[in-house]
C-alpha cells in the first residue's frame, strides 16, 4: 500500500463510521476516546482505557469491522489500550516517536514549562457557541501570518484554558521548534514582581518576550496592577515588533475589565476578539457522555439528558457532578449504568441547601428582565408586547418555583392588584414548557422556554451564593 494511501486510511476509515454509526457518536468516540490506526494492512483502534475499548468493542465492534473490511479488505480489528504513561489525559508535547507493535505512538516528556499538561483540540467539543473560537485557535495554531493576536473571553467553565492549552500543544505539534510559553496571568504577575525585587527584569522580559507564541490565560487578573500592567502592555509590543503570536483569555470582554489600562484596552481590541458562550443543551449532553467515560461511568440515557438540562454553566459544572457521582458510587458500591435517580438525587441534596439561601424577587425581576432584553417598569405597567408578556410570566413561574411566595405577594411584587393575571401568565409559561416550545428571548435570539428557564434558574442560584 503506497505511503500517502496509508496514512490516509485512518481518515477514510473514520469518515466510513460517521455514516454508518452518525458524526455525533463518531466524533465523541474516535475523535477523543479512541484512535484509529492502519498498521500492515489491519485496522488498529487505540483506547485511553480498558473500560473505553470494552464500552467500543460491545457497541460499534460490526461497524468497524465493516469499515475495515470495505477499506482494507480484511475484517480484523486489532486493539490497544494506551499506558499510563501514553495516557492522553497527561497531554504531552510529542517527543520524538517510537515504534511499538507496529503503530507509530508519542511518548510524553516531562517540560518545564508545564507542557506535558497541556490539552488537546482534538477533545475539545464543538458546538455553536464555541465554533468560531475553536476555528480562530486552530488557524493560529498553524501559524498563519494574518492571525496573529487572539482575544478569547467567556464565562467561567466554558473552555476558555482548554483553547489556550490546546493551541500550545497543537502548535508545537505543528512546528515542533517554536519557542512557546503558556503563563496564567497570576503567575505572570508573581514572576514579575520577583524579577523586579531581585534585580532580574531583564531575564523575566527574555522569558516572556523572546518566543514564537505567547498565551496567557485569565489576563483579567491584572486589573488593578497599573506597573504589571504596564509591563505587560510593552511586552505584547516587543512581541509585535517581533511578529509573534499572542492569545490571551479572560472572563469578560476587553471593555468590561475594571480597572484595566485604556492603552491595553485599545492593544487587545486590535486583534480577534471572540466570545465563547455557554454551550447549548446539545454540546452539554456530548460533554456528559464524554467526561463521564473519562471517569470509567456508564450513564443511562435519561441520566445524561437530566445532567444536560441542568448544568447550564458548562463543562467544569458537569465534571462537579459527575466527581460526586463517582464519589458516591464509590461509598455505596452501586454498579452498572448510572440511573437518571441517582443524578437527580445529587440535584436534589444542592436544591435543599440552597434553601437556606433563598432567592428574591427583585433578583428573579431583574435578572429576567437582563436576558429578554426588557424593562422592569415594562413588566410593572400593562405593557402587551410579547415579549414583555413573556417575561411577566417567567418571573411569576420562577418565583414560585424559587421562593415560596403565593400568587398575591408575586402580583403586589408585580405592581398588580389582582393575582389572576400572574396566574395566568404563570400558566402560560408551564403551558410552553409541557410543549417543549421555543420563544423570542431577545438577545440570545430564539431559545426553547426548557432552555431558557434552566439558564435563568443557573444565573438566579449562583446570585443567591453571592
Amino acid at each position: 500500500m503506497p505511503n500517502a494511501l496509508a496514512e490516509d486510511m485512518p481518515g477514510r476509515i473514520r469518515a466510513m463510521l460517521g455514516s454508518r454509526i452518525g458524526e455525533r457518536r463518531a466524533s465523541m468516540w474516535f475523535d477523543g476516546e479512541a484512535r484509529l490506526h492502519v498498521h500492515e494492512g489491519q485496522l488498529q483502534v487505540e483506547t485511553r482505557s480498558e473500560f473505553v475499548a470494552d464500552w467500543i468493542k460491545r457497541h460499534f465492534r460490526g461497524e468497524l469491522q465493516a469499515a475495515a473490511r470495505e477499506a482494507l479488505g480484511s475484517d480484523t480489528v486489532q486493539w490497544r489500550v494506551q499506558t499510563p504513561t501514553e495516557t492522553l489525559r497527561t497531554d504531552a508535547v510529542p517527543a520524538q516517536p517510537v515504534r511499538e507493535r507496529g503503530t507509530t505512538t508519542v511518548r510524553p516528556s516531562l517540560r518545564r514549562d508545564g507542557s506535558n499538561a497541556w490539552r488537546r483540540l482534538d477533545e475539545f467539543v464543538p458546538g455553536p457557541a464555541n465554533q468560531l473560537a475553536l476555528d480562530a485557535t486552530r488557524r493560529m495554531a498553524q501559524a498563519h501570518d494574518e492571525l496573529r493576536f487572539l482575544v478569547v473571553h467567556g464565562g467561567c467553565g466554558v473552555g476558555k484554558t482548554h483553547l489556550l492549552q490546546g493551541l500550545c500543544r497543537a502548535r508545537r505539534e505543528h512546528s515542533p521548534q517554536a519557542r512557546i510559553r503558556y503563563v496564567p496571568a497570576e503567575q505572570f504577575t508573581n514572576e514579575y514582581i520577583h524579577a523586579v525585587r531581585a534585580g532580574q527584569v531583564d531575564g523575566f522580559r527574555g522569558r516572556m518576550r523572546r518566543v514564537d507564541l505567547l498565551v496567557i490565560d485569565d489576563v483579567h487578573f491584572l486589573a488593578d496592577k497599573a506597573a504589571t500592567q504596564s509591563e505587560f502592555l510593552h511586552t505584547l509590543d516587543a512581541l509585535d515588533l517581533a511578529g509573534a503570536q499572542v492569545a490571551l483569555a479572560s472572563d469578560e470582554h476587553p471593555r468590561l475589565i475594571r480597572k484595566f489600562g485604556q492603552s491595553l484596552v485599545s492593544r487587545m481590541l486590535a486583534g480577534m476578539v471572540v466570545r465563547v458562550e455557554t454551550p447549548d443543551p446539545g454540546t452539554r449532553l456530548t460533554l456528559a457522555e464524554r467526561l463521564s467515560v473519562r471517569r470509567g461511568l456508564r450513564l443511562a440515557t435519561e441520566a445524561s439528558t437530566v445532567i444536560s438540562e441542568r448544568c447550564v454553566g458548562g463543562a467544569r459544572e458537569i465534571e462537579g457532578i459527575l466527581s460526586r457521582v463517582d464519589a458516591m458510587r464509590a461509598v455505596t458500591s452501586v454498579t452498572g449504568p448510572v440511573s437518571a435517580g441517582e443524578v437527580r438525587a445529587i440535584f436534589q441534596q444542592d436544591d435543599a441547601q440552597r434553601g437556606t439561601q433563598p432567592v428574591r424577587l427583585p433578583e428573579i425581576l431583574a435578572t429576567t428582565c437582563q436576558h429578554l432584553g426588557v424593562e422592569p417598569d415594562q413588566l410593572r405597567g400593562g405593557g402587551r408586547h410579547r415579549r414583555v408578556a413573556l417575561a411577566r410570566g417567567l418571573v411569576a413561574w420562577l418565583a414560585r418555583d424559587l421562593t415560596a411566595m403565593s400568587f398575591p405577594e408575586i402580583a403586589r411584587g408585580l405592581g398588580r392588584e389582582a393575582h389572576s393575571a400572574v396566574h395566568g401568565a404563570c400558566a402560560r409559561v408551564q403551558s410552553l414548557l409541557d410543549a417543549d416550545a421555543r420563544v423570542d428571548a431577545g438577545p440570545a435570539g430564539e431559545v426553547a422556554v426548557r432552555e431558557l428557564t434552566a439558564r435563568l434558574r443557573h444565573t438566579l442560584r449562583g446570585t443567591s451564593r453571592g
